[in-house]
């Protein structure tokens, strides 16, 4: 490199020297409206044209190029830039021998593919290249429902059978924890086969909003630094441990049937159709643990008194007459629920609170939980932070919703205390 391309080197990798060392896994931590998708369709597009890859591939086999987003939108968006790319001129087009909705197969035998995150579509596939479009957004996504790292192990394989294999994770930065956020801290700034990249929107995009930017420094400095900075957010992290929670799930229970004698209790995240689902979760307390024995979610379109309606009937199999609700709960939720005999009361904390209480329980291993994806993974959705003067920490959802792991959380702190008792359980 010359002087000049070092230091940009040297800026993005924070390396004080060159990398002789063929890189194995290219990780570019980006900030938002950078280009990361458009980057990824154009990586695509060159590195699958104008390299030999049919070194090593035996008859039949048809390596692939994949590039793995966060959902099924994401990748769609992604198709699209890879075609624009594809139609610049007919030399481009002629390399085209199939298109699909989510692949292109090339004339060169290599494909490339769109595929939503997930270690059931990397089975049985080999890969020349692998892109992970927004790994840090892998965590917890409904449509994905696996890890990031899992992601990770399951991907390595496809590229084990060629030497010059690539990964290439670019993504946003999100809260210091995560696969990118550990491969940060294990290879930043340092030579070698892993080769760690941090740029600015405005170093990747200079044609971008520049006044846009300054004014979101200007609201909130932390969440700019994160969005438009590639900085990590500080004072974040994950609230539940997954090897914790894991320990306390009931392997393929879905649901509990009332049984009789037991006393129930049960929470409602009530929703008007709109946009958030409409949930509810009843639990009781059997030999010292908390047992969650329904979680039912009910995602909108939907119309707010038939659900009261369906989950009054739910309530009074298990001779509940009388259920807290989040803050949500207005008088329509209060006079919805008592037209068909529920009694409804207004929930005695904030819903930050609950999930503070929730975790010492789900720690000591004081609970039993249903196994539910959704109910899971919202779980493991819920970031803790942690800010100067407030009494309290607070606990918000990563991304997404969180209706399911409120209802969870709420009924099982309601029954693990005292109805006297009002405040953060053991905290």
């Amino acid at each position: 490199m010359s002087e000049t391309e070092f230091e940009i080197y040297r800026q993005l990798t924070g390396a004080t020297e060159q990398n002789f060392e063929r890189v194995r896994e290219l990780w570019i931590c980006a900030g938002r409206r950078s280009g990361k998708s458009r980057s990824a369709a154009f990586l695509s597009v060159f590195l699958s044209l104008f390299f030999d890859w049919q070194k090593k591939v035996k008859r039949g086999d048809r390596p692939y190029f994949s590039i793995f987003s966060p959902n099924r939108d994401q990748g769609q968006i992604i198709m699209s830039y890879v075609l624009e790319h594809l139609s610049l001129n007919d030399l481009l087009k002629a390399q085209v021998e199939r298109e699909y909705k989510e692949s292109i197969e090339l004339q060169n035998g290599l494909t490339i593919a769109i595929k939503t995150a997930s270690w059931r579509s990397t089975r049985g596939f080999l890969a020349r290249v692998v892109v992970l479009e927004e790994c840090n957004f892998f965590r917890y996504e409904l449509e994905s429902a696996i890890r990031d790292k899992e992601i990770y192990r399951a991907v390595m394989p496809m590229l084990s059978t060629f030497q010059d294999s690539l990964l290439i994770s670019i993504s946003s930065p999100a809260s210091p924890q995560g696969l990118m956020y550990e491969k940060f801290s294990k290879h930043w700034g340092k030579p070698g086969r892993v080769l760690c990249v941090r740029a600015p929107t405005l170093f990747l995009n200079p044609t971008f909003d520049r006044a846009e930017v300054e004014q979101a420094y200007l609201d909130d400095p932390e969440a700019a630094r994160s969005e438009y900075g590639a900085e990590w957010r500080q004072g974040v992290s994950s609230l539940i441990d997954p090897e914790r929670l894991q320990a306390v799930i009931d392997k393929a229970v879905i649901e509990r049937p009332p049984v009789e004698g037991l006393e129930y209790h049960a929470f409602i995240d009530a929703s008007s159709g709109r946009r958030d689902a409409f949930c509810l979760a009843i639990s009781h307390v059997s030999e010292g643990k908390v047992v969650l024995d329904v979680c039912r979610e009910w995602r909108p379109p939907f119309a707010p008194r038939a659900i009261c309606e369906a989950y009054s009937e739910v309530l009074k199999k298990f001779k509940i007459f009388s259920a807290y609700a989040d803050a949500f709960a207005g008088e329509w939720v209060r006079q919805g629920f008592a037209e068909f005999g529920i009694q409804i009361e207004k929930a005695r904390m904030t819903k930050s609170d609950y999930y503070l209480s929730f975790l010492p329980i789900v720690n000591n291993g004081d609970c039993r939980i249903l196994d539910q994806e959704r109910l899971i993974n919202q779980l493991l959705n819920l970031e803790r932070r942690t800010r100067g003067g407030m009494r309290r920490d607070q606990v918000d959802v990563f991304a997404g919703h969180d209706d399911c792991a409120n209802v969870c959380a709420g009924a099982i702190v309601e029954a693990s205390q005292p109805a006297a008792e009002v405040g953060v359980w053991r905290i």
